[in-house]
């Protein structure tokens, strides 16, 4: 093996909130798997729950809480009457960890939300004082959606922004100066260095056939695109070697050319009996779920079902993307009930934030979802640069072009729009009493 060592980090987060829905940084570990046939390999995770000084209160699936310390709000944000937290590894052990590892001649940090970019600056930084001649390459989501922003950050040489690994090979070629070697599109992640594994993630196609005017999926992943069938079976049969017990995906758009991907992908499952439980973070597109989609997803053990309602005004459904009605999301309840799913592991993600929607239609929303005896998934909206609704509201002059990411999170964002912390405190009460009422019915 070669002497160079790399060093993998995956960057604490600063926030109002966070709860460990699945979160992996499936990037980084498939990016670990290409480059370890070339270098010796060191890998620090801010965010792994396995480890005692990350880890909180967890549920039975594996998803839970961060320790997490109070900090001062960054200045673009300092006005906002709600506390604000570091999660994740803290900065002393961060550090003391960082020391410890021999030099890399290569880091590679990643990236999620936008406005989690303070996490991003304190590795960055951190890293370039111990090891300055690093060479540091920034990837991830923040990176490909805010490239100009992403450079900006000091101690950052160079910023990948492409979202494929056939693009990745050949962006890492022109510094790496080896002939690295994809035997799949899709590196199968190197799971084993997380200190738990007994959750994960996968995706089993990139991108999403609607436009909605708030997502980003068709910006990272233009179009849709199934994986081989084949390939995705390797993997979950690799999951299930290294000891994981429930896996999330990631896809956007899952049920699309259901007969063509997710139908043989569900058949697989059930034939070779695997012992997992599948969950829907990202949620499932409604119209796509019929009883027989309904039917194979129960037989494949899938146990959190989420769907994407988002509003309940007809015109604004239009207006937004298209991709649900009302009588869509009524029917794939009936389906998914039919067939054994209890309500609570159904949930129906309603929006708070939307332009044009009002408190008062919200709870309308609230109360339509609760009528079908499933839970209410309140969601806040976040900002994101490049979407339609993006463009909307600097024409509009709601927001500036060169707004600071940090209200892009969605906890604040819809103080821009008038909206006040109260009033959604407000609202996810009243969806915390609906979803009690359905658990009760249901004991």
């Amino acid at each position: 093996m070669d002497s160079e060592n790399v060093l993998l980090i995956n960057p604490p987060v600063f926030d109002f909130a966070l709860y460990d829905l699945w979160m992996k940084p499936l990037g980084l570990l498939r990016l670990a798997t290409l480059l370890r046939p070339y270098f010796n390999i060191y890998y620090i995770d801010c965010l792994d729950r396995g480890d005692p000084e990350i880890g909180g209160r967890e549920d039975k699936f594996g998803c839970g809480k961060f320790r997490k310390m109070e900090v001062e709000k960054f200045p673009p944000i300092s006005k906002v009457e709600r506390p604000y937290f570091r999660y994740g590894l803290s900065l002393p052990l961060l550090e003391k960890r960082i020391q410890e590892i021999p030099s890399p001649s290569f880091t590679f940090v990643t990236s999620g939300m936008t406005y989690w970019y303070p996490g991003v600056e304190e590795v960055v930084s951190l890293v370039k004082e111990i090891y300055p001649s690093t060479f540091l390459i920034l990837g991830g989501i923040y990176a490909q959606l805010l490239p100009a922003h992403a450079r900006r950050r000091k101690g950052v040489d160079e910023i990948f922004t492409g979202g494929d690994f056939l693009s990745l090979v050949k962006f890492l070629q022109k510094y790496l100066k080896k002939p690295l070697s994809l035997s799949s599109s899709f590196p199968l992640p190197s799971i084993d260095l997380l200190r738990r594994k007994d959750s994960f993630v996968i995706e089993t196609s990139k991108g999403c056939p609607f436009s909605c005017i708030y997502c980003a999926s068709h910006l990272c992943h233009p179009g849709f695109k199934g994986r081989d069938i084949s390939e995705v079976m390797k993997e979950i049969e690799y999951l299930v070697s290294e000891g994981v017990k429930d896996v999330a995906l990631y896809d956007d758009a899952f049920l699309f050319r259901f007969k063509q991907h997710a139908q043989p992908l569900l058949e697989e499952i059930i034939e070779r009996r695997l012992p997992l439980r599948f969950h829907t973070p990202n949620a499932l597109h409604a119209r796509y779920i019929s009883e027989e989609v309904a039917s194979l997803l129960k037989e494949a053990n899938f146990h959190t079902i989420r769907i994407g309602l988002e509003v309940l005004n007809p015109q604004i459904q239009r207006e937004t993307g298209d991709k649900v009605r009302s009588e869509d999301v009524k029917r794939a309840v009936a389906n998914l009930k039919k067939v054994g799913f209890k309500g609570r592991e159904i949930g129906v993600y309603i929006l708070v934030g939307l332009p044009g929607v009002e408190k008062r239609e919200i709870i309308e929303a609230m109360k339509f979802v609760h009528s079908l005896g499933v839970e209410v998934k309140l969601a806040s909206l976040s900002l994101i640069p490049g979407t339609k609704l993006w463009n909307t509201l600097v024409k509009m002059g709601k927001i500036k072009p060169d707004l600071d990411p940090l209200w892009h999170n969605n906890t604040i964002f819809p103080l821009l729009l008038g909206w006040e912390l109260g009033e959604i405190r407000q609202l996810r009460e009243i969806a915390k009493e609906l979803n009690e009422k359905v658990r009760e019915d249901e004991r």
